[in-house]
């Protein structure tokens, strides 16, 4: 029994932190990075690139064009523009 246990802690422990930096490596993929373009959305024009503006994927207040028109990122696995939630960016 106690060898038993001496094999399956460690094989357990290997493969959770595998499974953890699966995981992590996904998230980045399916984010969004600082310096990736960055969208709009009005009633207009329903996802239009922004220039020359600075944004953050950390949760906070929202980060907004103009007031009621906000921000969004694209999301890398899908391609999708607009479906990314972006925040203000903080120093």
């Amino acid at each position: 029994m106690k060898n038993l246990k001496q094999i399956i802690l460690p094989a357990v422990i290997v493969l959770m932190g595998t499974g953890a930096a699966f995981a992590t490596n996904q998230a980045k993929k399916a984010g969004w990075d600082p310096g990736d373009p960055i969208y709009r959305i009005d009633q207009e024009q329903p996802c239009t690139l922004v220039e020359d503006f600075e944004c953050s994927n950390v949760i906070g207040n929202l980060c907004t064009y103009q007031p009621g028109v906000h921000l969004y990122g694209m999301d890398e696995i899908s391609g999708t523009a607009c479906n990314v939630q972006l925040f203000e960016k903080t120093n």
